[in-house]
């Protein structure tokens, strides 16, 4: 099991509807998935939101994004940016517990950003 595997392990077991985490590089490439999602879904999902998240930091360069949320009819997705234009998405069950999501997407980011 790889570092990141466990970490994002540990966060879809704090975060309650969590159903999938995944990590990826500044193009939506999947470095690390981990859920329940089914793995062409997931890396479908990491991929398009990658694209959401860049447009987005085009839009407000020079502002710090902390993160975004989308809220779907079946499913919340929260994108934590790290460093380099990597980033960490959680998926959750619709609308399930956001500030916990934004906690350990927090803690996550602080695991993982010393070793991009």
């Amino acid at each position: 099991m790889s570092a990141y595997s466990s970490i994002l392990q540990h966060i879809l077991r704090q975060v309650e509807g969590a159903v999938a985490v995944g990590f990826a590089d500044y193009e939506g490439e999947t470095v690390q998935i981990e859920g329940r999602l089914e793995d062409y879904r997931h890396r479908l999902l990491l991929a398009y939101q990658g694209i959401l998240f860049h447009n987005l930091a085009e839009q407000h360069a020079g502002e710090s994004m902390q993160s975004i949320t989308a809220v779907y009819e079946d499913l919340t997705t929260v994108i934590k940016p790290l460093r380099r234009g990597y980033f960490l998405l959680l998926t959750l069950d619709s609308r399930k517990n956001l500030f916990q999501a934004d906690g350990w997407l927090n803690w996550g980011a602080e695991q993982v950003n010393p070793d991009i």
